[in-house]
Protein backbone atom coordinates (compact mmCIF):
# COMPACT_ATOMS: atom_id res chain seq x y z
CA UNK A 1 0.00 0.00 0.00
CA UNK A 2 1.06 3.60 -1.00
CA UNK A 3 2.11 5.62 1.92
CA UNK A 4 -0.63 8.66 0.81
CA UNK A 5 -2.92 5.96 0.51
CA UNK A 6 -2.12 4.09 3.78
CA UNK A 7 -2.73 7.97 5.44
CA UNK A 8 -6.15 8.51 4.00
CA UNK A 9 -6.56 5.03 5.79
CA UNK A 10 -5.74 5.61 8.81
CA UNK A 11 -7.09 9.45 9.32
CA UNK A 12 -10.59 7.75 7.69
CA UNK A 13 -10.55 5.16 10.16
CA UNK A 14 -9.53 7.63 12.77
CA UNK A 15 -12.08 10.16 12.43
CA UNK A 16 -15.57 7.58 11.68
CA UNK A 17 -14.34 5.22 14.57
CA UNK A 18 -14.71 1.24 13.65
CA UNK A 19 -17.72 0.71 15.60
CA UNK A 20 -16.23 -0.02 19.42
CA UNK A 21 -15.84 3.50 21.31
CA UNK A 22 -14.22 6.09 19.24
CA UNK A 23 -11.21 6.71 21.72
CA UNK A 24 -10.38 3.08 21.88
CA UNK A 25 -10.75 2.93 18.33
CA UNK A 26 -8.66 5.90 17.81
CA UNK A 27 -6.10 4.53 19.64
CA UNK A 28 -5.64 1.00 18.77
CA UNK A 29 -5.38 2.60 15.09
CA UNK A 30 -2.64 5.12 15.95
CA UNK A 31 -1.16 2.07 18.33
CA UNK A 32 -0.54 -0.07 14.80
CA UNK A 33 0.67 2.99 13.53
CA UNK A 34 3.09 3.73 16.30
CA UNK A 35 5.32 0.70 16.30
CA UNK A 36 6.43 1.53 13.00
CA UNK A 37 9.64 2.99 11.90
CA UNK A 38 8.31 6.85 11.86
CA UNK A 39 5.17 6.11 13.05
CA UNK A 40 5.30 9.42 15.30
CA UNK A 41 5.63 11.29 12.27
CA UNK A 42 2.76 9.65 10.44
CA UNK A 43 0.35 10.07 13.61
CA UNK A 44 1.42 13.86 13.56
CA UNK A 45 0.76 14.19 9.87
CA UNK A 46 -2.50 12.69 10.46
CA UNK A 47 -3.27 15.18 13.51
CA UNK A 48 -2.82 17.75 10.94
CA UNK A 49 -4.98 16.62 8.44
CA UNK A 50 -7.46 16.49 10.86
CA UNK A 51 -6.60 19.96 12.13
CA UNK A 52 -6.68 20.71 8.15
CA UNK A 53 -9.93 19.25 7.91
CA UNK A 54 -11.15 21.23 11.17
CA UNK A 55 -9.90 24.40 9.71
CA UNK A 56 -11.51 23.71 5.96
CA UNK A 57 -15.00 23.14 8.46
CA UNK A 58 -14.73 26.74 9.68
CA UNK A 59 -13.79 27.89 6.05
CA UNK A 60 -16.85 26.18 4.69
CA UNK A 61 -18.57 27.76 7.37
CA UNK A 62 -18.11 31.02 6.65
CA UNK A 63 -18.10 30.76 2.69
CA UNK A 64 -21.56 28.20 2.84
CA UNK A 65 -20.47 27.96 -0.99
CA UNK A 66 -23.14 24.72 -0.06
CA UNK A 67 -25.96 27.15 -0.78
CA UNK A 68 -25.25 27.58 -4.39
CA UNK A 69 -26.79 23.57 -4.87
CA UNK A 70 -29.86 24.50 -3.35
CA UNK A 71 -32.68 23.94 -5.60
CA UNK A 72 -33.56 28.06 -4.74
CA UNK A 73 -37.01 28.11 -6.81
CA UNK A 74 -38.30 24.90 -4.93
CA UNK A 75 -37.77 26.45 -1.40
CA UNK A 76 -38.99 29.67 0.66
CA UNK A 77 -36.83 31.81 1.35
CA UNK A 78 -37.05 31.15 5.10
CA UNK A 79 -36.73 27.09 4.19
CA UNK A 80 -33.22 28.66 2.21
CA UNK A 81 -32.18 30.36 5.20
CA UNK A 82 -32.78 27.88 7.70
CA UNK A 83 -30.90 25.50 5.64
CA UNK A 84 -27.85 27.79 5.26
CA UNK A 85 -27.94 28.36 8.92
CA UNK A 86 -27.77 25.00 9.82
CA UNK A 87 -24.97 24.33 7.45
CA UNK A 88 -23.00 26.82 9.03
CA UNK A 89 -23.70 26.24 12.40
CA UNK A 90 -23.26 22.18 11.91
CA UNK A 91 -20.01 22.68 9.92
CA UNK A 92 -18.04 25.03 12.57
CA UNK A 93 -19.63 22.74 15.31
CA UNK A 94 -17.61 19.61 12.85
CA UNK A 95 -14.32 22.39 12.80
CA UNK A 96 -14.12 22.42 16.91
CA UNK A 97 -14.63 18.51 17.48
CA UNK A 98 -12.33 18.03 14.20
CA UNK A 99 -9.46 20.57 15.73
CA UNK A 100 -9.74 18.79 19.48
CA UNK A 101 -9.12 15.38 17.76
CA UNK A 102 -6.18 16.76 15.32
CA UNK A 103 -4.52 17.90 18.25
CA UNK A 104 -4.65 15.05 20.55
CA UNK A 105 -3.48 12.66 18.00
CA UNK A 106 -0.56 15.46 17.17
CA UNK A 107 0.48 15.03 20.54
CA UNK A 108 -0.09 11.50 20.72
CA UNK A 109 2.90 11.07 17.60
CA UNK A 110 5.39 13.75 19.21
CA UNK A 111 4.98 11.94 22.55
CA UNK A 112 4.54 8.32 20.91
CA UNK A 113 1.93 7.59 23.73
CA UNK A 114 -1.50 6.41 21.91
CA UNK A 115 -3.56 6.92 24.96
CA UNK A 116 -3.22 10.39 24.06
CA UNK A 117 -4.91 10.05 21.18
CA UNK A 118 -8.70 10.87 21.58
CA UNK A 119 -11.51 10.22 19.01
CA UNK A 120 -15.16 11.67 18.99
CA UNK A 121 -15.89 10.81 22.34
CA UNK A 122 -12.38 12.00 24.31
CA UNK A 123 -12.96 15.19 22.13
CA UNK A 124 -16.84 16.01 23.63
CA UNK A 125 -15.19 14.72 27.19
CA UNK A 126 -12.43 17.31 26.37
CA UNK A 127 -14.95 20.42 26.06
CA UNK A 128 -16.87 19.11 28.71
CA UNK A 129 -14.11 19.22 31.36
CA UNK A 130 -13.39 23.13 30.36
CA UNK A 131 -14.76 26.18 31.61
CA UNK A 132 -18.10 26.55 31.06
CA UNK A 133 -17.68 22.70 29.82
CA UNK A 134 -21.31 21.99 29.49
CA UNK A 135 -22.38 25.29 27.16
CA UNK A 136 -19.32 24.43 24.86
CA UNK A 137 -20.20 21.02 25.05
CA UNK A 138 -24.20 22.36 24.48
CA UNK A 139 -23.70 24.20 21.64
CA UNK A 140 -21.20 22.08 19.79
CA UNK A 141 -23.84 19.20 20.43
CA UNK A 142 -26.65 21.31 18.72
CA UNK A 143 -23.92 22.15 16.38
CA UNK A 144 -24.05 18.58 15.26
CA UNK A 145 -27.97 18.51 15.41
CA UNK A 146 -28.21 21.36 13.09
CA UNK A 147 -25.42 19.37 10.25
CA UNK A 148 -28.23 16.70 10.55
CA UNK A 149 -31.04 19.08 9.85
CA UNK A 150 -29.12 20.94 7.05
CA UNK A 151 -28.46 16.97 5.40
CA UNK A 152 -31.67 16.31 5.33
CA UNK A 153 -32.62 19.89 3.42
CA UNK A 154 -29.82 18.84 1.25
CA UNK A 155 -31.36 15.45 0.64
CA UNK A 156 -34.79 17.66 -0.20
CA UNK A 157 -33.30 20.72 -2.15
CA UNK A 158 -29.70 19.99 -3.04
CA UNK A 159 -29.07 20.07 -6.73
CA UNK A 160 -27.38 16.93 -8.45
CA UNK A 161 -24.63 17.12 -10.21
CA UNK A 162 -25.84 14.72 -13.20
CA UNK A 163 -28.72 15.88 -14.51
CA UNK A 164 -31.15 13.73 -16.55
CA UNK A 165 -32.07 14.94 -19.94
Amino acid sequence: MDSGVAIVFFAFKILIGSGESSTDSTQKTIASILVHPGGGWLTVIIGLVAIGIGLGQFLEAYRATFKEDLKGAEMSESERTFAIRCGRFGMAARGVTLLVIGWFVVQAGIHNDPAQAQGFGGAFLFLLAQPFGRVVLGVVALGFVALGLHSVACARWVRLMARSA
